[in-house]
């Protein structure tokens, strides 16, 4: 016998697959929220390095299932100069963190999507204080994009100009780190991630897009039905 609808009005029949990628999709819709509602809350009138940096690690995760510890209250800590709370609770901690409460409603959710490798995490810092000013009219134009998507191919093209992150063993590319902050901040949710996830991704495949410039990859992933469950 087929069982009842879930809360969300879905069958509980639908494989674990699918149930994944429904976990997924919705920390990414948590993690955009959270980007947002701390922008709005912090209203820079610049996006320093450090700034940048911060939002960016709200959207990584680590395999712990504990990695707001060390990603998402210590990022919030530094972004409204409050102290992390070392509580084992989450929304204990945010609780305590006193922050505003917009942003106190979106971090008590679980958030973050990105599984970003250790050893360009700190390298991620460096780059984002080396190329501010990029970044900065990065994000001012991302928050202001409309339905109109040649201003997102632009975008694209201006990713492809900036240097890869380098740590002693490699680098890793600009895309990686930036395009998930970027699809949190597009106001239309269409701008794509383009990441080591998504490269190896059936639909990156299907798409024939290994190897293909930013500006390609992008056009390709925009809005596309595939992208929206970006697995």
């Amino acid at each position: 016998m087929k069982r009842k609808p879930d809360k969300y009005g879905r069958s509980l029949d639908v494989p674990p697959q699918d149930e994944r990628r429904e976990r997924r999709y919705r920390r990414e819709q948590n993690t955009s929220r959270l980007v947002r509602e701390t922008i709005f809350a912090l209203k820079p009138k610049r996006f320093t390095g450090n700034i940048i940096w911060n939002l960016i690690r709200l959207t990584w995760v680590t395999r712990s299932k504990d990695h707001w510890k060390v990603l998402k209250l210590p990022a919030l800590a530094e972004l409204f100069n409050q102290e992390a709370s070392r509580s084992s609770e989450l929304k204990i901690s945010i609780e305590q963190m006193r922050l505003p409460e917009m942003v106190a409603q979106a971090a008590s959710q679980p958030t973050g999507f990105v599984n970003a490798y250790n050893a360009y995490r700190n390298a991620t810092l460096d780059w984002c204080e080396a190329n501010e000013a990029d970044l900065n009219e990065l994000l001012r134009a991302t928050l202001s994009l409309d339905g109109n998507d040649e201003a997102r191919f632009k975008l694209a093209d201006s990713i492809a100009l900036l240097p890869g992150i380098s740590q002693k063993n490699g680098k890793m590319n600009a895309a990686n780190a930036i395009t998930p902050l970027l699809a949190c901040l597009d106001p239309m949710s269409r701008f794509p991630i383009i990441n080591g996830l998504v490269r190896k991704s059936l639909g990156f495949k299907q798409l024939h897009l290994a190897g293909k410039s930013v500006r390609e990859q992008v056009t390709a992933l925009t809005g596309s039905i595939w992208h929206r469950r970006r697995i």
